[in-house]
């Protein structure tokens, strides 16, 4: 975010421009994105598990239940997955295969 900041200076808006939003994936790739070296999300490595529909990127939902069907089962039964807090801005409808963001 404080890059993001710096990057868009007076045009920087946290109040429309952040957002918690819900991130599902697997038990091991949860420590991952918290613990390693390189702690956040890692693009190059998003799809690896669970494919890219709308093309190479990592994926967040608004609401928890789109993210359920991706998040790890715990031996209690539970679900867990991340919230994060995420810079938005313009988006687009993806395709399986994109590699690159199209210009808006």
């Amino acid at each position: 975010k404080n890059s993001v900041r710096k990057d868009l200076g007076q045009r920087f808006y946290p109040v429309s421009m952040v957002r918690y939003l819900f991130h599902g994936t697997s038990e091991e790739a949860i420590l991952s994105i918290i613990n390693s070296d390189t702690a956040g999300f890692q693009p190059l490595l998003s799809g690896t598990t669970t494919g890219a529909i709308y093309g190479d990127g990592t994926y967040f939902a608004r609401d928890a239940s789109y993210s359920l069907d991706y998040s790890c089962v715990l031996p209690t039964g539970q679900r867990q997955m991340l919230v994060a807090e995420v810079v938005v801005g313009l988006y687009t409808a993806g395709s399986q295969g994109m590699k690159t963001y199209p210009l808006l």
